[in-house]
């Protein structure tokens, strides 16, 4: 039987996550939704304030530079800043971060 590659333009999983924004009133850690999508990283976890989930959208801007925003349950999109990564895998901007 033949096996069929296709490409894969985009891959989720679940991993351990910490988010917080002083902005959006947010501090989570624990297990996020993840989703890489050409270039873009999607964080989803459950504000523990609202219990609603919330999507964190991490966008390349330049060398260690991200666009980051956050989209809630009913689709409204706030913009969160730009931020900077720190060690492997955080991003520090302002008034918030986020580590995979």
């Amino acid at each position: 039987m033949p096996l069929l590659l296709l490409p894969v333009f985009w891959a989720q999983l679940q991993q351990p996550c910490r988010i917080w924004s002083v902005r959006e009133a947010l501090s989570y850690s624990g297990l996020c939704d993840v989703r890489k999508d050409q270039g873009t990283t999607s964080l989803t976890a459950p504000n523990e304030l609202t219990g609603e989930d919330q999507t964190i959208k991490v966008s390349p801007k330049g060398r260690r530079q991200v666009h980051v925003r956050g989209l809630n349950s009913q689709g409204d999109e706030t913009l969160w800043g730009e931020a900077r990564k720190v060690g492997k895998s955080c991003w520090v901007g302002s008034d918030f971060g986020l580590c995979l």
